[in-house]
């Protein structure tokens, strides 16, 4: 009556290879695809100051109560001063507590849709998911290039020229740092070059900050960011918990905007919480909590630094070793582009139907891009991995 015409929907290019990885009997199975970190042993991690932070918001007194729209404005407040620090005017800014990275992407998509453009740049490749979010809020996505498989990096020029052409007003999704899927981010020369084009042509960017503090450290990941937003009169930011936080499950995020002053602000506020209303009304309260009870507490914020160095320590000698090992099997020095990565991912060069093969006949599950998540491997499976990338490698 209904439902008989609904065409059935494509797994998910990402989760649905988790739900694959799970129904493989193979012993020899790695799982290189969901973007979450994962210790030697290959579980996610509960964080230690993730654990004393719930134990302590335990013992404060609460009100069941709705948050407000826009969600915990102490939250907020320290989101806000973590990622634009103090030296930047901050009532210039508007911020609200979002569910994860994804959620807040939404209301941004759909505000800048219904106020803004109706057309947004994202660079080449990107996420999987950003282009399905901005086109369900209506914008037209086109892309722009950023990573060049020759160069196996950035192609800067090319991203430069893109971008140099494009009308004034344009909007354009810049990922902040730890570039997913590839890897691969700007130097800080190329972001100053690329601020005075964005500043020239009146651009917006829009920042994806889904990695901050797992890169090179929480100052240094926020460079861009706190670069741009030091000259541009307006920017936009969405930022996610999920991963340094290891917050998955409790979908924390934020949105923020940077605008002329406050009249422009209060402005951006009324609408994105009006857009909230009407799409969840009011955000759960938890994952929150643990964020802020951490970023105000200096022992738990020193530990929560500590944690993150320790992540980041361990992805970047799991990329050292697997270019080594990749280098000593092969006899070739072809994969050190590698080790310039940051983050979780890093693009292997490796074509559609060799992805394929590593699925079918190995299976290592990865998307179809390549792209791997380097915190899935682990001294049991390291070997396995690389055998099987030199097999397909050569055929």
């Amino acid at each position: 009556m209904f439902f008989e015409h609904l065409q059935k929907v494509p797994p998910d290019p990402i989760f649905g290879l988790k739900d694959a990885f799970k129904a493989d009997p193979c012993p020899e199975k790695v799982d290189l695809s969901v973007g979450i970190y994962k210790t030697p042993d290959l579980k996610t991690p509960v964080l230690h100051c993730v654990s004393q932070a719930a134990k302590q918001i335990l013992t404060h007194e609460k009100v069941g109560n709705y948050l407000p729209f826009d969600g915990d404005p102490q939250f907020v407040e320290e989101v806000k001063l973590l990622i634009f620090g103090e030296s930047q005017n901050l009532e210039r800014v508007y911020g609200a507590q979002s569910l994860g990275g994804t959620g807040g992407l939404s209301i941004l998509a759909e505000f800048i849709f219904r106020e803004i453009g109706k057309t947004i740049y994202v660079p080449d490749p990107t996420w999987a998911n950003h282009a399905p979010v901005f086109q369900k809020a209506g914008l037209e996505v086109q892309a722009y290039p950023y990573y060049s498989s020759e160069k196996m990096g950035t192609h800067f020029e090319k991203t430069y020229d893109f971008i140099s052409k494009l009308p004034e007003k344009s909007i354009i999704l810049l990922h902040a740092c730890c570039h997913n899927p590839t890897g691969s981010d700007l130097t800080q020369d190329e972001w100053k070059a690329l601020l005075q084009l964005f500043k020239k042509k009146n651009l917006l960017p829009l920042f994806d900050l889904a990695y901050l503090g797992l890169g090179f450290g929480l100052e240094e990941d926020a460079y861009s960011i706190r670069l741009f937003s030091s000259v541009l009169p307006e920017v936009l930011i969405v930022t996610t918990f999920s991963k340094n936080f290891s917050l998955y499950r409790e979908r924390i995020g934020a949105v923020f905007a940077l605008t002329k002053g406050k009249k422009e602000r209060d402005l951006v506020g009324g609408k994105i919480k009006r857009l909230m209303r009407t799409t969840y009304s009011n955000p759960p309260s938890y994952g929150a909590e643990i964020v802020k009870e951490i970023l105000r507490d200096e022992v738990l914020k020193k530990q929560w630094i500590e944690e993150l160095k320790a992540i980041r320590i361990r992805l970047t000698n799991l990329r050292n070793q697997f270019v080594d090992r990749l280098a000593g099997e092969s006899g070739l020095n072809s994969y050190q582009f590698l080790k310039g990565h940051k983050g979780m991912f890093s693009f292997c060069n490796l074509q559609k139907d060799q992805v394929r093969m590593l699925i079918e006949r190995f299976s290592i599950y990865m998307p179809g891009n390549g792209r791997i998540n380097i915190s899935g491997l682990n001294d049991q499976n390291i070997d396995y991995v690389i055998n099987a990338i030199l097999h397909v490698s050569k055929l």
